[in-house]
Formats: structure tokens, C-alpha cells, sequence
């Protein structure tokens, strides 16, 4: 195994994917709070014509997080694909649910470089999770309660692989 190997980079592919949904995002909930406020202050009067009353920045947001989405996903098909028709006895899932894919679980060393890996990652949690809830007493825009989140679960896969990483550069 070495660092090149998809299992490695995966937390990599994650945090790509993070990055884009936080693009995304800003313009989705622009867009849900219009639909959810019947889009009031979507159209204002501008010499006598009604004229749509958009946020471009958002706007842009939202179709250009729909590109990145779908050519992340393509890329993302392309590489498990890849990887699976290169080791037949490690092929991975698109979607999991119960046993990531980073897990790294070939040996018993492997074993114990994921549960440490693991191990610092819940630590994080263990002191981010209380400070959000805290940051979630203040009144701040939705979005930026969703940037947070998303940034935990950076910051989540950023220690998981500089841990898987370290191992594999050794």
C-alpha cells in the first residue's frame, strides 16, 4: 500500500466534496428561503416593470456547485471503478453506510493505524461538538451554521488522513 493508493486519498475526496457543497449551499438556502417565504422580495418595481430581484453571487453559487457536483461525481465513479478493476480483493462500495472506505483494515497494523487515526478523530469531535451548540446559541445566519458543520467534517478528514499518511510515508 502506499499514498497514491484510493483508500489513502479518500478523506482527500471527501473534503473536495465538503468544499463543493459549501459553494452549493449558499445558494440552496438562498433558494429555500425564497421558496419557504413565498418569494417575497424576489421581484421589486424598477420604472414602472417588474423586475426579478436576484443575488447573482448566490445564484452563480448554486449552478456553479451543481457543475462541480457533477463532475466530482463523474471523477469519483471513474476512480472506484478503477480502483476496483485493479484490486479485485479489495473493491470498494460508491455508497456506505456502516464501514467507510478509509478504513484501512488489510493487516493488524493497518487495523491499529485506523483505530489511532480513529481514536484522534473522536477526540476532536469530542471537544468541537459542545462548542457548536454553542455557536448555534447565537443568532447568525443559517449559512454559516452550515459552513461550520461542513468545516468540522473538514477538519475531521484532514486528521484522519495526515494520520493515515504519516503511517504509509514511514
Amino acid at each position: 500500500m502506499n499514498k497514491n493508493d484510493f483508500r489513502v486519498q479518500f478523506p482527500l475526496w471527501n473534503i473536495a466534496l465538503f468544499v463543493i457543497l459549501i459553494i452549493f449551499t449558499y445558494g440552496a438556502v438562498y433558494c429555500a428561503d425564497m421558496l419557504f417565504n413565498d418569494f417575497t422580495g424576489a421581484f421589486r418595481l424598477e420604472n414602472g416593470r417588474v423586475v426579478p430581484n436576484l443575488e447573482l453571487l448566490r445564484v452563480f453559487s448554486i449552478i456553479l456547485g451543481a457543475v462541480l457536483l457533477i463532475l466530482f461525481f463523474i471523477s469519483y465513479f471513474i476512480r472506484i471503478r478503477r480502483h476496483n478493476k485493479l484490486h479485485l480483493n479489495q473493491k470498494l462500495n460508491a455508497f456506505t453506510l456502516l464501514t467507510p472506505n478509509e478504513f484501512l483494515e488489510d493487516d493488524e497494523m493497518f487495523n491499529q493505524v485506523t483505530r489511532n487515526a480513529t481514536k484522534k478523530v473522536y477526540s476532536f469531535y469530542s471537544q468541537m461538538l459542545p462548542l457548536i451548540v454553542v455557536i448555534m446559541l447565537f443568532p447568525i445566519d443559517r449559512y454559516i451554521f452550515i459552513v461550520i458543520i461542513f468545516l468540522t467534517l473538514i477538519i475531521q478528514n484532514a486528521l484522519y488522513y495526515r494520520e493515515i499518511r504519516h503511517y504509509i510515508e514511514e
